[in-house]
């Protein structure tokens, strides 16, 4: 009887150890996956951010080269107004200055002849 007061301890697993033992290698396996899953979001969003601040440079860079473009035409056409403006003012002034000579002429030889006229009749 001695044989049966020391009966083997061994421990057979039963169904449902198996099927947990199952369930918890399922989920580490799962968690593994969502931690490398996780860590490739935060790779991309890296990447995405990095490629959208460069995008916004370059909109920004195309933008301020737009606005130079048009603000240089911009001044460009004005700096055409204002010449023919002042082709426009000298052109008057020249045809003034003619017209004050021609004025100016006749008048000194007008007042030649009174002064000439004065002194022989004195």
């Amino acid at each position: 009887m001695a044989s049966q007061g020391s009966q083997s301890t061994e421990h057979y697993p039963t169904k449902h150890e198996s099927t947990i033992k199952d369930a918890i290698a399922s989920i580490s396996a799962m968690e593994k996956e969502l931690d490398e899953l996780a860590s490739q979001v935060s790779e991309m969003k890296k990447k995405l951010v990095a490629f959208a601040e460069s995008r916004a440079d370059q909109a920004k860079s195309e933008i301020i080269e737009q606005a130079n473009r048009e603000a240089q035409a911009y001044l460009d056409s004005v700096r055409k107004e204002a010449q023919a403006e002042a082709l426009k003012i000298i052109d008057k002034g020249n045809k003034d200055t003619e017209a004050l000579k021609k004025r100016t002429a006749g008048s000194i030889s007008s007042a030649v002849d009174v002064i000439i006229r004065s002194v022989l009749s004195i």
